[in-house]
């Protein structure tokens, strides 16, 4: 697994899964129950997938993901069982959800895992932060604080796949911690314009 450290708590982890395991999962994802590739609508759809071995799956894969951040090796630092977590498609072209929003509150981490087979940098479709750009390359995941803005780049219209990502997040147990998000969002702002 290779990780790279974007800014503070921002981390970029590629090949999270084996390679096995990656197209076990994606093809749980795309064929569960009520996420259908032909059925999902242009632009980006969103599903919540219920299904024992996914949530097997995405456990796994945020303790090896976790296990690689620092901050989080802490004493007193853990986090809650993973209870649900949302699919999103986002098909090629504008969309009307391309929007600055935050997901969650300061005790919470997003972890976003994408599960497309294929991506190329020039189709687009990176998750945006001030001035960061991260590339939703295939079998990699981005972990970041839940309330710092960010928003999903728009895929260009010649992309041959659509972008498919699980988002889950994850409440930190250690309640006196408190991400400050304007700190954050005041180092990406300054940083040189960055694609990874």
């Amino acid at each position: 697994m290779k990780q790279e450290k974007i800014t503070d708590f921002i981390y970029n982890f590629e090949n999270v899964l084996r390679r096995d395991t990656f197209f076990t999962l994606s093809e749980l994802l795309t064929n569960a129950e009520g996420y259908h590739v032909s059925d999902v609508r242009p632009g980006n759809s969103k599903m919540t997938v219920k299904n024992d071995l996914v949530f097997g799956l995405l456990a796994h894969m945020r303790e090896q993901v976790f296990a690689q951040i620092p901050e989080l090796q802490q004493e007193g630092f853990g986090w809650q069982t993973l209870d649900f977590q949302w699919c999103n498609a986002l098909a090629k072209g504008p969309v009307k959800e391309a929007h600055w929003h935050t997901d969650g509150k300061p005790t919470e981490l997003m972890i976003v895992f994408y599960f497309h087979h294929t991506w190329r940098e020039d189709w687009n479709g990176c998750l945006q932060f001030d001035n960061v750009d991260i590339i939703p390359k295939p079998n990699s995941c981005v972990v970041f604080p839940a309330n710092i803005h960010h928003r999903i780049q728009p895929s260009t219209l010649d992309a041959q796949s659509w972008r498919y990502s699980v988002t889950f997040p994850t409440t930190v147990t250690d309640q006196p911690w408190r991400i400050d998000c304007h700190k954050i969002n005041k180092k990406l702002s300054e940083l040189p314009y960055v694609r990874y």
